[in-house]
């Protein structure tokens, strides 16, 4: 049984809209490592309740593992007392999973707790799982030379295609796939809200909600037993 840590975003905003974290990206690796038999943390940068994107919550994009997550009284327990990033030591998890949402464009991505987090993970060469918009929080990570961490690393993101079909009135303050491109990632997406994965070492990305099952099956491949 590994201990694997979760992290999800404190922010609810996207300009005047509400958002937060997607569900479902939560939901659907939480039930698969649990049904694994590892043991699970949720984490935020400010800790306690971590907001759910309420366009995540509409009939037609739950998902069985959404509607499950809602409820589960021992779920929203965790979702609603997340502990604080900071106070965690990166070397006491296996593993690390971010689950993805427009919210985490406005804290995760800048927010030095997850910056120290992600650098001991991959110093750890412990695997670290990014699905939807979560691959950003890679955008301000460098080594000691203070080349980018993404330079000539291959990954995926949510597509642009995706993000206007889902978030069409968002205004994002930032373009994360040109900026991640601009430092030098290898960047690909598949077909919209069709599953794609892409491994690179530990690094572990997947596009779309449709990515979450292979995605987190790769990370558990990667955890020890």
């Amino acid at each position: 049984m590994a201990d694997v840590l979760i992290v999800v975003t404190s922010d609810g905003s996207c300009g005047h809209e509400k958002s937060g974290l997607w569900l479902a990206q939560l939901a659907i690796p939480y039930y698969l490592l649990l049904q694994a038999g590892h043991h699970l943390t949720l984490a935020s940068p400010k800790g306690g309740s971590a907001p759910v994107d309420p366009d995540s919550l509409q009939p037609e994009l739950q998902t069985a593992e959404s509607e499950r997550f809602l409820a589960d009284r021992n779920a929203r327990s965790a979702l609603a007392d997340t502990l604080k990033l900071q106070q965690l030591y990166p070397a006491d998890f296996q593993g690390v999973f971010y689950a993805g949402g427009l919210g985490l464009l406005k804290d995760l991505i800048q927010a030095p707790c997850s910056i120290r987090l992600l650098k001991e993970t991959f110093a750890l060469n412990r695997p670290v799982a990014l699905i939807g918009h979560a691959p950003a929080v890679l955008l301000w990570l460098a080594d000691d030379t203070h080349k980018p961490l993404v330079e000539g690393r291959r990954m995926t993101m949510l597509s642009q295609q995706e993000r206007q079909l889902l978030h069409p009135d968002c205004i994002l303050p930032l373009d994360p796939a040109k900026e991640l491109m601009q430092r030098g990632a290898l960047l690909s997406t598949g077909p919209a809200h069709q599953p794609y994965v892409v491994k690179d070492g530990t690094l572990l990305t997947g596009q779309n909600t449709a990515s979450a099952v292979p995605l987190t099956q790769q990370f558990l491949a990667a955890l020890p037993s």
